[in-house]
């Protein structure tokens, strides 16, 4: 087993790298469930009339949110200078004696390289120098900087959108509970057979004109007939 301080001599360059962070697997998970969820319980409970459009719309934004989700963490967001060393030599441990910090006049001293820009900061968790570092966020074990933070951006964005559709239907379907039933899909066909039900009561209140219009001829019977002889 490789021990943390081992494996920190070692630059991520993207975020499924071992090891991974604990945070990061329960995003996954949650992200399932949340997406069988979705599609196979809210969507499916309510009018069918609406489902496929509901569907449609939140497909799109999933796979947009997936997209990015995995642009953000696979996209190596390091200094362009450590991008071109293409270095596979483990990081040296920060020799306090001669350095004071990591990087010092616009040099990193465990990277060995020129940072491009004041904005470049080296990663502890990561082990490199990001190119304009933003931040190390857990849930993806990757840095944000200049070169995912477009995907990364985006990927929050449809998350917002996608929360906002979980809670948007899951409070229609509450209020259509409670109020109006025929519009959700389990009580979809009960509301049917009532319609065809009080249409055949209708139906039997409206009398038969037809029959009434219709005349009726009554035979004479045998006894005024003698009387009229």
């Amino acid at each position: 087993n490789i021990s943390e301080r081992e494996f920190r001599k070692w630059r991520r360059i993207h975020g499924l790298q071992f090891p991974l962070h604990p945070q990061q697997v329960l995003c996954w998970i949650f992200l399932l469930v949340f997406t069988l969820y979705m599609f196979l319980t809210l969507i499916p409970a309510l009018h069918s009339s609406v489902q496929l459009p509901l569907i449609i719309i939140n497909a799109f934004i999933f796979i947009i949110h997936y997209i990015t989700h995995l642009s953000s963490l696979l996209i190596d967001p390091s200094d362009p200078n450590l991008l071109a060393l293409h270095s596979k030599k483990p990081v040296p441990e920060l020799d306090k004696s001669k350095h004071n910090h990591v990087i010092e006049n616009g040099r990193c001293h465990l990277c060995n390289i020129t940072i491009t820009t004041s904005r470049t900061k080296h990663c502890s968790v990561c082990n490199k120098c990001v190119h304009v570092f933003d931040h190390h966020c857990k849930w993806l074990n990757q840095c944000v900087g200049r070169r995912n933070y477009k995907p990364f951006f985006i990927c929050v964005l449809s998350a917002i959108f996608m929360c906002l559709s979980f809670i948007t239907i899951s409070v229609t379907e509450i209020t259509l509970y409670c109020s109006n039933k025929e519009l959700l899909s389990p009580w979809e066909g009960h509301a049917l057979e009532l319609d065809h039900s009080d249409q055949r009561r209708v139906l039997t209140l409206i009398p038969d004109f037809n029959s009434l219009s219709t005349p009726v001829f009554v035979s004479p019977s045998p006894e005024s007939s003698l009387r009229n002889s």
